[in-house]
């Protein structure tokens, strides 16, 4: 693998924590989550607010021109402050587990389907929510997240699962809330906390790893061609 980060002279990197780094440079780059879940929260916010959000007409345009500035100018960001690692090919048995996934996904896929609506109506039924109101993407994404970080023994690990706990903690307590206080779902925050959860997921996720980075590579002073 070429690593073309170059370090502070004064700042030291262990073993552990450059090959973490060199591992996962890719998935740390937050910022690209940010947008992306910035994207997501805007596009629910319309509506939740209907006629009043102010994101509207030729004002929509240009929030979603700078979306777009924003994903190209972001690789260029980290590749300045950071430098350039050269990804790592998968191996044989990662391809093929990959290709087994997509196969019993594809031949399966109306049998998943069916199931998940199910479980999705029993768990809508338990909260108390027969209409559907109430997200559930982001508490799955928050607990694949923490099953992923614990199954995965790695540097900071415990942090990020205390994070990642946290998370799970109030995607959850936004799902259950109506549970106790029915009155809830009629309430703008409640309202606007449950749209834009799976956009505000990502972006805490996004800058989670973006900061996690920031804190472990210090700032490069340019782009080497060493190898």
């Amino acid at each position: 693998m070429n690593v073309l980060a170059r370090t502070d002279a004064n700042v030291g990197l262990n073993p552990q924590r450059l090959r973490y780094l060199t591992e996962n440079f890719t998935g740390l780059q937050g910022l690209n989550f940010v947008l992306v879940g910035a994207f997501f929260v805007l596009s629910a916010m319309e509506d939740v607010y209907g006629a009043s959000w102010p994101i509207r007409g030729w004002w929509q345009w240009m929030v979603w021109a700078a979306f777009i500035g924003a994903m190209w100018y972001t690789p260029r960001y980290y590749l300045q402050r950071f430098g350039y690692v050269e990804p790592r090919n998968p191996s044989n048995k990662q391809a093929v587990i990959f290709v087994l996934v997509l196969l019993v996904l594809f031949f399966c896929r109306r049998t998943l389907d069916r199931y998940a609506n199910d479980l999705t109506q029993v768990i809508h039924s338990m909260i108390s929510d027969p209409d559907g109101q109430v997200k559930l993407l982001p508490v799955l994404l928050w607990i694949g997240s923490l099953s992923t970080s614990l199954l995965k023994r790695s540097l900071r690990v415990i942090e990020r699962v205390f994070f990642l706990c946290l998370g799970t903690i109030a995607c959850t307590a936004i799902v259950l809330y109506p549970f106790w206080h029915p009155e809830a779902m009629q309430a703008l925050l409640w309202r606007t906390l449950n749209a834009g959860s799976f956009g505000f997921s990502l972006m805490a996720l996004g800058l989670y790893d973006h900061i996690s980075l920031v804190r472990m590579l210090p700032e490069s002073e340019g782009v080497s061609d060493d190898e």
